[in-house]
């Protein structure tokens, strides 16, 4: 029986997480290990998100991550931070310590990511 890794997102993260699937928010991976996700304000620009040798995001140049960062996150890197679960397979459960309850965040890989054209 194959064990599914089981990750807990602090509720910031949830938020940020919420956003992205609210809108419609969708990463491409490059070439280089680094994501471009379209901009909902500046239709036509990407934001780049960055992660290091581990696998973690470490930066997004939007302004939001620039006042935020990783105990705030932005939309762009919530994005990201889902599709590399969804692609590892991962089971999400929010925070216990969070006051609100947070919807369930399964989602599918057309939610996820853009489709080449």
């Amino acid at each position: 029986m194959e064990m599914t890794e089981t990750i807990t997102p602090t509720s910031a993260w949830c938020r940020a997480m919420q956003r992205a699937r609210r809108e419609g928010v969708k990463p491409t991976k490059q070439g280089d290990g680094s994501f471009r996700v379209p901009s909902v304000s500046k239709p036509g620009t990407n934001h780049i998100v960055t992660l290091d040798q581990a696998g973690h995001i470490v930066h997004c140049d939007c302004k939001g991550w620039e006042h935020g960062g990783r105990s705030h996150p932005c939309k762009h890197a919530a994005s990201v931070a889902l599709a590399i679960m969804f692609l590892a397979g991962a089971h999400i459960t929010p925070a216990r310590s969070d006051p609100m309850p947070v919807p369930s965040l399964s989602v599918s890989r057309g939610q996820l990511f853009r489709t080449a054209r």
